[in-house]
């Protein structure tokens, strides 16, 4: 009865330890690491740093908040050419 038990659990334990090394290939860093926001224009189709200085004389009514360049750009807004974010 006792070797049934120990067959059962050494075949478990290369079940975990496969399926463990089938997921080595994913590089799941890249999933938590975000871009810095950039702030877009909506009139013109352009996106900011925060901090540059072509923003202060914008419209807040006419600005909005992404969370990144990539999310700018699959909006098809351009990059500032002065803050180049």
């Amino acid at each position: 009865m006792k070797s049934k038990w120990i067959i059962a659990f050494v075949v478990v334990l290369i079940l975990v330890v496969m399926a463990g090394n089938a997921f080595a290939f994913l590089d799941f860093s890249k999933l938590s690491k975000r871009g810095d926001p950039v702030i877009a224009v909506l009139r013109l189709n352009v996106f900011h740093r925060p901090d540059c200085p072509l923003l202060k004389d914008v419209p807040k009514a006419l600005t909005i908040k992404l969370r990144d360049k990539d999310e700018a750009l699959k909006f098809d807004y351009k990059a500032c050419d002065k803050c180049k974010p």
